[in-house]
């Protein structure tokens, strides 16, 4: 119902066990099967495999975890993969929980102009090159700009997400450089 998706939007902020989780796909999981009956006939027992695998199982990444998410495939299946991801994101958590932010080629930039709808996107993180997102990141925080999680794992500030569609791109200079590189 309509009540329930409104309930659900933003549902997820810092703290929470699901915050900065999605699922990247579906596909076959093992289980293990515990009988919690002890009393159950022999009979039943032979039925049950304990290392059962199950079809259809949401596999799920902790973006929470990471600090990187490489997704591989042709063009098409990347792009699909990662706007799911994103919009599962963008649709669980809010604005003042998540930043998003684009390092794309200058080839590309259309695959991406749905972002500009998401309240979610920011301006100041949206750059062609490495060095320009550098450059853009470095003069935003001296402003007093976005937060990041604290280096103890602590997220409870703001998640910065950063799309990178940028083969080639030279995207260490993200985890590298303090400062804007000349």
């Amino acid at each position: 119902s309509e009540m329930c998706i409104r309930d659900r939007l933003w549902e997820r902020r810092a703290g929470d066990q699901d915050f900065m989780r999605a699922t990247i796909g579906v596909g076959p999981a093992r289980h293990r099967v515990e009988l919690v009956e002890q009393s159950c006939p022999d009979e039943f027992r032979d039925l049950i495999d304990p290392s059962a695998e199950m079809r259809s199982v949401p596999h799920l990444v902790d973006l929470a975890l990471s600090t990187a998410l490489g997704i591989c495939g042709t063009r098409s299946h990347t792009l699909a993969v990662t706007r799911s991801l994103v919009m599962q994101l963008a649709t669980t958590h809010g604005p003042s929980d998540l930043r998003i932010g684009l390092l794309c080629d200058q080839h590309t930039p259309s695959d991406w102009d749905w972002l500009k709808w998401l309240p979610h996107l920011n301006d100041d993180l949206v750059a062609h090159t490495a060095n320009e997102l550098v450059a853009k990141l470095s003069v935003f925080e001296r402003k007093g700009g976005l937060g990041t999680a604290p280096s103890n794992g602590d997220l409870g500030g703001l998640v910065q997400l950063v799309v990178i569609d940028a083969p080639g791109a030279d995207v260490c200079l993200l985890y590298t450089s303090p400062s804007p590189r000349d």
